[in-house]
């Protein structure tokens, strides 16, 4: 049930932070692709700490999803 709801968090909120990234104009962690474009420092900030935690839900569901399929698996 954690998994389920990490994968959502990680799903909606990345697509979220994703969409305020290109409204803000933020480039810090894409400096290629946003060449010319900057956003205010606590917009990068905040989009920075937001994709950090999308990255902790999604690798934390991986491991609860791969944790759940091992072969020994409690039912």
């Amino acid at each position: 049930m954690t998994a389920f709801w990490l994968a959502l968090y990680g799903a909606y909120f990345n697509w979220l932070v994703t969409s305020l990234a290109a409204v803000f104009g933020t480039a810090a962690l894409s400096p290629i692709t946003g060449a010319g474009h900057s956003g205010q420092p606590w917009q990068e900030t905040f989009v920075g700490i937001a994709f950090q935690t999308v990255g902790i839900a999604i690798v934390a569901c991986s491991v609860l999803v791969l944790w759940g399929l091992r072969r020994n698996a409690v039912r």
